[in-house]
């Protein structure tokens, strides 16, 4: 059920775009701190932008979660006998 939940397309999405921010925060934040970065409207993309997308991916994951859980709820369970829920059984009295 574990892995299962974390198999929604939104899940997905979530861990791959916090993924590729993280690397690219960290990426710029080393090539910033080196000083290969002059731009003074550079922090801005790093040190906000680029956040606030590994802080929306970071939200996707646990959102396509639940969508995942809330669909698999709404399918029945396979009854252990292979019958139905909905049929009679012997034991209930009921003629077939």
């Amino acid at each position: 059920m574990k892995r299962e939940a974390l198999s929604h397309p939104l899940s997905i999405a979530g861990v791959v775009l916090a993924t590729a921010s993280a690397v690219v925060f960290v990426t710029l934040v080393i090539a910033e701190l080196l000083g290969m970065i002059e731009n003074p409207y550079a922090g801005l993309v790093i040190f906000i932008a680029i956040p606030a997308v590994f802080v929306m991916a970071l939200l996707l994951i646990p959102a396509g979660v639940w969508l995942r859980r809330r669909s698999l709820a709404r399918i029945p369970a396979p009854s252990p006998t292979g019958r139905s829920s909905t049929s009679g059984s012997p034991a209930s009295g009921a003629p077939r």
